[in-house]
């Protein structure tokens, strides 16, 4: 299995009991507002990435751009799966790693239409999420 990521972009995240999480008004690949200038009182990206422990990922980074720019990175970490995971972990053939990484906004301010984007690194190779397009209703002249 290659190394896959994806990102949901959402209102918000509440960690429930029992390392649930429950994501609040997730967008569907549009986020449409009245008019621009707008201030969210909040706004949360999940990124998930996966791997196999076969081929294990010794650093990752997140990095969240706005129209193209880096708006939040969160920096390489160098990781030891081995110190964390048993061959019982893969006995019922669900053998992937995964890690879920949360960038939370508040506010997010957004001034123009354009797209938030989530980019994750798995060692060197990079994987682009589907990104969020933004755009306002109605537009101000």
């Amino acid at each position: 299995m290659s190394r896959s990521a994806f990102a949901l972009y959402c209102d918000d995240i509440r960690e429930e009991i029992n390392g649930k999480s429950s994501l609040m008004g997730v967008y569907e690949g549009n986020l449409v507002v009245e008019s621009l200038p707008v201030r969210l009182p909040k706004l949360c990206v999940v990124i998930f990435s996966r791997f196999s422990p076969d081929n294990p990922v010794k650093t990752f980074k997140v990095t969240v751009e706005s129209n193209g720019e880096v708006i939040a990175s969160i920096p390489d970490t160098e990781t030891d799966y081995n110190s964390h995971f048993n061959e019982d972990d893969f006995a019922d053939n669900h053998s992937l790693i995964n890690i879920k990484t949360n960038v939370i906004f508040s506010p997010f301010v957004i001034n123009e239409d354009g797209t938030l984007q989530a980019k994750i690194f798995l060692d060197d190779e990079l994987i682009d999420c589907e990104p969020l397009h933004i755009r306002a209703k109605n537009k101000n002249k």
